[in-house]
């Protein structure tokens, strides 16, 4: 009974794998959510994650009930990956509740990506897109979103290049 309580976290912080290596360890905690392992929180930082891994990773979200947390810090993900992403938090996965993509190259065209699930998705409480190279006009988009949006209490944009303006229409957008 203890073991089904349980719900373990899995930490590869800034594991020192090659790309292919990466690729592996990508697609194995791919496996893992696909099979709903009790996994609550996957920390996968600074693992030279690429696009290629993170499509894998967020196409397992499609049928995966535990997982509550997902990091990502510091990997080689973009816009590209997102747009699995999005259709899955969008249309499937009603459990995760943290994502950090912090530091990675989300970009303006990753961020309008993530506007979009924020329209939608319900169970996501913190994003974390600091650091993430975005600009003016993915700032405009989540603001746009936040509007809409009743779920999501934290959301972090520390390190990115918006203007003042900018700044002040997220900070008018509603609280949750």
């Amino acid at each position: 009974m203890l073991s089904r309580t349980l719900r373990p976290h899995l930490n590869l912080y800034e594991s020192d794998f090659d790309d292919q290596e990466a690729t592996g360890l990508a697609g194995l905690g791919a496996e893992k959510l696909a099979a709903n392992a009790p996994i609550s929180r996957l920390d996968l930082t600074a693992c030279d994650i690429t696009d290629e891994g993170a499509e894998a990773l967020f196409g397992a979200l499609r049928t995966n009930t535990m997982l509550k947390e997902l990091v990502l810090t510091e990997n080689r993900i973009t816009h590209k990956a997102l747009k699995t992403l999005v259709k899955v938090l969008t249309d499937h996965n009603n459990t995760l509740e943290v994502l950090d993509l912090s530091r990675c190259e989300i970009g303006d065209e990753g961020s309008r990506l993530l506007a979009g699930v924020l329209l939608f998705n319900r169970s996501l409480r913190c994003l974390d897109l600091s650091d993430a190279n975005i600009r003016d006009d993915g700032a405009t988009a989540l603001s746009h979103a936040l509007r809409c949006n009743t779920s999501l209490v934290s959301l972090g944009l520390v390190g990115n290049h918006f203007n003042s303006f900018t700044l002040a229409d997220l900070d008018r957008a509603p609280e949750a």
